[in-house]
């Protein structure tokens, strides 16, 4: 049996919450831990004291699925050790693309 690997297009997902006042403002960005989402790392960023001033981003990891077996709730990781070089490539490009 050959193992083959194929380039192929999926589509991110990030948040973001501008900053309250208008005018430049320093960005901060977020990446959840493993069985996350990008929802629970905005919310750790939003309580950081001060953090209105700042543009805030929280990227969801690609690979997403149920938190259980019954649960509706969708997680997501950001790799597996499995042709984990290009995972790596490919979430460094996601990454720049956000």
């Amino acid at each position: 049996m050959l193992t083959h690997q194929i380039r192929v297009a999926t589509h991110g997902r990030y948040l973001f919450e501008p900053a309250s006042s208008a005018g430049p403002a320093s960005l901060l960005v977020g990446f959840h831990g493993y069985m996350e989402s990008a929802e629970d790392q905005m919310a750790r960023l939003q309580s950081i004291p001060g953090v209105s001033s700042w543009r805030l981003a929280s990227i969801q990891a690609l690979n997403r699925f149920y938190r259980g077996r019954r649960s509706q709730d969708v997680a997501a990781g950001w790799m597996t050790r499995q042709d984990r070089e290009l995972a790596i490539a490919d979430n460094q490009a996601y990454v720049a693309a956000v």
